[in-house]
C-alpha cells in the first residue's frame, strides 16, 4: 500500500498515478469561491505549485520504485505495464507542475489570471 502525498496515510487510491487518501481527494475536488484580489490569486497559484511539486515528488518516488523492481534485464509483462503505468503517472505531474509554473508566470509578468480564478457574475 502506498501513502497518500497530502496526510500520507495508507490508500489504495490513486489519482494519476499519484496516491491520495478519499479524504485529501475530496477536500480537492470542492468547489472553491474565486479569489477576490491579486494577493488571494498570487497564493493560490503558489499553492498550485506546492501540490503539483508533491504530486511530483510522489510520482518519481514511485516510479523510481517500480524500476528498482527489475535491475537485471526484462521485466515479467506485469511489470512492464507497471513501468508504463508508473511512467506516464511521472508525465503527468511533470506536464502538472509546467503547468502551475506557467499559469504563475503569466499572471506574474502579465497580470493574466487563469480562467478557472476568474471571477464570475
Amino acid at each position: 500500500m502506498a501513502a497518500c502525498v497530502y496526510c500520507r496515510v495508507e490508500t489504495q487510491l490513486y489519482d494519476s498515478g499519484v496516491p491520495i487518501c478519499p479524504k485529501c481527494s475530496d477536500a480537492r475536488e470542492v468547489r472553491r469561491k474565486p479569489p477576490q484580489n491579486t494577493d488571494q490569486i498570487h497564493v493560490t497559484l503558489v499553492g498550485r505549485i506546492a501540490e503539483a511539486t508533491a504530486k511530483l515528488s510522489a510520482a518519481n518516488e514511485n516510479f523510481n520504485e517500480v524500476l528498482n523492481r527489475f535491475p537485471g534485464g526484462p521485466a515479467h509483462p506485469d511489470g512492464v505495464q507497471n513501468i508504463k503505468n508508473v511512467s506516464r503517472a511521472l508525465t503527468v505531474a511533470r506536464e502538472e507542475i509546467m503547468t502551475a509554473h506557467r499559469q504563475l508566470n503569466d499572471f506574474i509578468q502579465r497580470g493574466s489570471v487563469p480562467d478557472d480564478l476568474k471571477r464570475t457574475g
